[in-house]
């Protein structure tokens, strides 16, 4: 049972190692929400219909950084 999980783990770590230099450029609050959402949906996977349309919400509205 716990080789089936770290195969997972395992695939996960290859595609984030794959996609680093994206990885950095991505903003600061998603390194806070994403391990929050994650555990909310181990523990209280109902709720993930609440969640994703918030996140998906916060994303698309936040403020856009002025390029000069």
């Amino acid at each position: 049972m716990l080789s089936g999980g770290w195969f997972r783990i395992s695939i996960l770590f290859a595609v984030v190692w794959l996609a680093f230099d994206e990885v950095q450029r991505l903003p600061g609050w998603i390194a806070v929400v994403l391990p929050v959402f994650l555990l909310l949906l181990v523990f209280r996977p109902r709720w993930a219909l609440l969640a994703l349309p918030v996140l998906i919400l916060i994303a698309a509205l936040r403020p856009r950084r002025k390029t000069s």
